[in-house]
């Protein structure tokens, strides 16, 4: 995904060759041309020299002046006089032809509170955008707004700014929010032609106890908009610049991902730039607990708290095994006694434990019990969640869709039975028969008149869009099917069938039509009619539950070539508006809905490869190969 060239290339044709004229015309327009390239934007380079703006705590800020510079090949150090305790100096190298990555390293000889603003001049841009659009007056926009006295923040997840002259987008981007203490800020001003990142918003201590969403009292901590320093600590904030050619907005947020991409380098494919993308930004310091230094987010709005099941749907697909490992490190008991996150804590400690670290056996032994303690021949049966106000729902990742008292999800089961295989594994009271047990209970759920799997047990008639997605990733971790081949195929035929123009549905009815307000369970308040429903649990279409289906399929006998076509016909619509996993298409309107840049639909990306691993199934990855076809094709 080498970035493209800018080139201006002049031709004229005539037959009797060229002319005085025509020569000197044709000079002239160079000339015009070279001019305004010059004019419309800095170079990369010019920019590398932006200003460092440094405001201790107190005082007043300045503006840093290097007072040595070194140069090796191509990279350049600018070093800083030292300002009160902290000692700085610039590093640039080129990534790319037009990616640069400048990184500010901080030493503090003693304790300091500061923070580091990086800014940029553009006298000539015709317009200023932020991940989220176009911005036309003044907005400073943070990584975060789960706290609960910060939901109506400016936010975009992707921290990102930049503007446009003449088609050419220059584009600053900051690291992940984690490694700058959760504390990153950009601000875009048009009316001043400038923007910049910043390493806080400078806002006063604050004590955090609630989160968005959350009524439990689990977390707290002090939290400012400052970064601080130990005494003989050093930190690095590192930033990239680039140049791409643009049109819209989807092309801007698509050279963002590859220009990110590139930078850490998992720039294989477009897709593995934007899924992975998408998980490796949710990373964030584990600022309200101590059990871990990084947690794994779902989103801008969910705060810094962490579910078991995104841990392990982002983080595998982040493929970095120290933040991975932190995350697990950071999950507790009460974060795992809902839903299915017993199940999914249970696989990722056995996948932890195969890499050579060493589990929470103390924790995976509750977690195994308490499945135990919910099972019934073989099912999982989920109790009621924490907080008595959520009724029938938080029993499933599909969390607004309530079960009755004794019902069993069947997008539960299939990490059912994974749980009992990564029990076996670690050692805790599990035996091949609780596996089988297990199985059977998924196998027993299908509806064989219908010819599907439900959504439940007791509830036969809806038909259940997530049924597969568990079985796919145990059998991913495991090598093991859960299901026999024909239930597996039958489910995948009548998906096939059903299916809206924008992907399964999670639920709806046996002929794919979106269910009845009253359909979605005992006494739920979020049921919508039909005419308004479409979308998140109502009858949108989730990615990874898509592709845990197809691939799914893919292990049970369906032809490579059929599953390679879903997946692609899947994707594209995933990507129709933005180049982004959104929390779930609207399959009404195609539209994306909830978090547009979603964590977990990172785990594709594990999921594909170790399953054509595990089929024998070597060469290029031909889906890869045909998205980023279609971005290409996008771009003409």
């Amino acid at each position: 995904m080498p970035p493209e060239e800018i080139s201006f290339i002049a031709v004229k044709s005539n037959r009797c060759g060229i002319t005085r004229r025509n020569a000197l015309s044709l000079l002239s327009g160079l000339a015009v041309a070279d001019a305004k390239c010059q004019m419309r934007s800095p170079s990369l380079e010019d920019l590398a020299q932006a200003p460092i703006v440094l405001e201790m705590s107190g005082a007043k800020a300045q503006i840093l002046e290097p007072s040595a510079r070194q140069a090796n090949g191509e990279i350049s150090i600018s070093i800083f006089s030292a300002v009160g305790p902290l000692s700085l100096r610039q590093v640039v190298s080129r990534r790319r032809p037009q990616l640069l990555q400048r990184s500010f390293e901080v030493f503090a000889e003693r304790d300091a509170t500061f923070n580091l603003e990086f800014r940029y001049a553009f006298p000539e841009a015709e317009s200023f955008y932020s991940w989220r659009q176009k911005e036309i007056s003044k907005v400073s926009l943070v990584q975060d707004t789960g706290e609960l006295d910060r939901t109506k923040l400016d936010a975009q997840l992707f921290p990102f700014a930049g503007s446009v002259s003449d088609g050419i987008l220059t584009g600053i981007i900051g690291d992940c929010p984690a490694f700058w203490d959760n504390r990153s800020q950009q601000v875009i001003d048009p009316e001043r032609r400038c923007l910049s990142l910043r390493t806080g918003d400078g806002t006063d201590d604050r004590l955090v106890t609630k989160i968005w969403g959350d009524s439990s009292s689990f977390y707290r901590g002090n939290v400012d908009g400052w970064q601080h320093m130990r005494s003989g600590e050093t930190r690095v904030f590192d930033t990239w610049l680039f140049q791409q050619p643009v049109r819209e907005l989807y092309d801007i947020r698509l050279a963002m991902h590859r220009a990110l991409a590139a930078a850490k380098g998992w720039n294989d494919s477009d897709l593995t730039a934007i899924l992975r993308n998408n998980a490796y930004l949710q990373v964030r310091r584990n600022l309200l607990r101590d059990e871990s230094r990084y947690i794994l987010t779902s989103g801008v709005n969910y705060g810094w708290k962490q579910w078991a099941s995104d841990v392990f749907l982002a983080g595998l697909g982040l493929g970095d095994e120290e933040l991975l490992a932190e995350a697990v490190r950071g999950l507790f008991w009460a974060r795992l006694n809902f839903e299915d996150n017993s199940q999914y804590y249970l696989i990722l400690s056995a996948l932890s434990a195969r890499s050579g670290r060493r589990p929470n056996l103390a924790l995976c032994r509750r977690c195994f019990e308490f499945i135990r303690d919910h099972e019934k021949q073989g099912a999982y049966i989920p109790p009621r969640g924490q907080d008595p106000a959520n009724g029938l729902g938080w029993k499933s990742y599909m969390d607004l869709f309530y079960y009755d008292d004794g019902d069993s999800p069947i997008s539960n089961q299939g990490f059912h039975c994974g749980a009992m295989l990564a029990a076996k594994e670690l050692g805790l009271a599990a035996s091949e028969n609780d596996f089988s047990r297990a199985c059977a209970a998924y196998s027993r759920a299908f509806n064989t008149q219908g010819g599907y799997f439900p959504t439940s047990t007791m509830r036969p008639e809806v038909f259940g869009g997530d049924a597969l997605y568990g079985e796919a990733i145990t059998f991913a971790a495991f090598g093991r099917k859960s299901l026999p081949d024909d239930l597996v195929l039958k489910h995948c035929d009548h998906a096939r069938s059903i299916q809206s123009p924008f992907g399964i549905r999670v639920v709806c009815k046996s002929n794919g039509d979106l269910l009845e307000a009253d359909q979605y369970g005992p006494g739920n308040p979020h049921g919508l009619p039909p005419e308004k429903a479409g979308a998140y649990v109502q009858g949108g279409s989730w990615f990874f539950c898509d592709a845990g289906t197809w691939l799914s399929g893919l292990v049970h006998g369906m032809k490579p070539e059929l599953v390679d076509s879903l997946l692609i016909d899947r994707i594209q619509k995933e990507l129709a508006y933005s180049p982004s996993f959104s929390e779930s298409i609207h399959t009404r309107t195609g539209r994306p809905h909830g978090n547009i840049l979603y964590g977990a639909n990172a785990v594709y990306l594990w999921l594909r490869e170790t399953i054509r691993r595990r089929l024998g199934q070597n060469g290029p990855d031909l889906v890869s190969v045909a998205i980023d076809r279609y971005l290409r094709k996008r771009r003409l």
